[in-house]
């Protein structure tokens, strides 16, 4: 599958899942499988209207239709998550680490590349542009004691990896308190 392709598929389950009724109908089959009579009155819709959305949802491959098991009259819907699965973004590969540039790095890019390093367990810098002597103590949850000293950028890449880095600003400025 294309980019492209990839991407027009992602876009074609947003769009299903843009109306409110498709999503509360999605929502509703998270639970387990209905029928579309069961949606209706759960969602309190009139059938017609249900259909649409059921038909909608079946085209971007959300919902498959089933018949049931016993006496194979009655319709099913059922979720197929394996394409709500294909929203997700896919991972970032192929950065050797990530270098979060504040002004100051006095506050916002020492956070941002603390939890880019618990989250990922990846390579994380922050950075400034005018660095501070250390970090803002007003911008810290957590008593003064806890200090970060600010650090310099590094060059794009590693020495031990060829793979790039990305350079991220969380801020522009530091603002101050009054």
């Amino acid at each position: 599958m294309s980019i492209e392709s990839s991407f027009l598929a992602r876009a074609r389950i947003h769009a299903a899942l843009g109306d409110p009724a498709r999503l509360a109908i999605v929502d509703a089959l998270t639970l387990g499988d209905a029928s579309p009579g069961e949606i209706a009155q759960t969602l309190d819709l009139p059938t017609n209207l249900v259909a649409h959305h059921v038909k909608v949802l079946t085209d971007a491959e959300l919902v498959t239709k089933g018949r049931s098991e016993g006496d194979r009259r009655r319709t099913y819907l059922r979720l197929r998550p394996e394409t709500l699965a294909t929203l997700a973004t896919p991972r970032l590969t192929g950065v050797g680490r990530v270098v979060f540039v504040c002004t100051h790095n006095s506050a916002r890019s020492q956070l941002a590349a603390a939890l880019w390093k618990r989250r990922t367990h990846r390579a994380a810098a922050s950075a400034g542009t005018q660095p501070a002597p250390g970090c803002t103590p007003a911008r810290w949850p957590w008593p003064t004691a806890t200090t970060w000293t600010s650090t310099r950028p590094a060059p794009p890449t590693s020495p031990t990896s060829s793979a790039p880095t990305i350079w991220s600003s969380p801020c522009a400025t530091t603002p101050t308190r009054n």
